[in-house]
């Protein structure tokens, strides 16, 4: 009797604790930290990324091209965008020092070097 008692109270602890991992989302993952900073690409664009995940692209005369808020959702960059009525999920890989992303919906890609935190 003690060892079903045993059994049944370790089978509903493991219960529990898969429940935990089930529930376990990728969209839950924090904005990498080496992507925020000042970034720029070979027309002379620039993005800052700032801590929260906040962003504007600006041309080599500083006009801003695009703004909004990004964060990381299942594996790709989650953007929506704050100067025009837009949203978007883009793939994208982030270097020690190169940051390259897909444009939206496009078969293009941006490729950022970081030049400043």
């Amino acid at each position: 009797m003690k060892k079903i008692c045993y059994l049944l109270l370790f089978v509903s602890t493991l219960s529990t604790s898969q429940e935990s991992v089930l529930n376990f989302s990728l969209s839950e993952m924090p904005m990498p930290q080496n992507l925020v900073g000042v970034w720029r690409n070979g027309d002379n664009e620039f993005l800052i990324v700032q801590p929260t995940g906040s962003f504007v692209r600006t041309n080599s005369k500083r006009r801003a091209l695009a703004s909004g808020q990004i964060s990381l959702i299942d594996g790709k960059l989650q953007v929506v965008r704050t100067d025009i009525e837009d949203e978007y999920q883009l793939k994208y890989f982030l270097g020690n020092e190169t940051f390259t992303v897909a444009k939206p919906r496009s078969d293009q890609a941006w490729l950022f070097f970081k030049v400043g935190n």
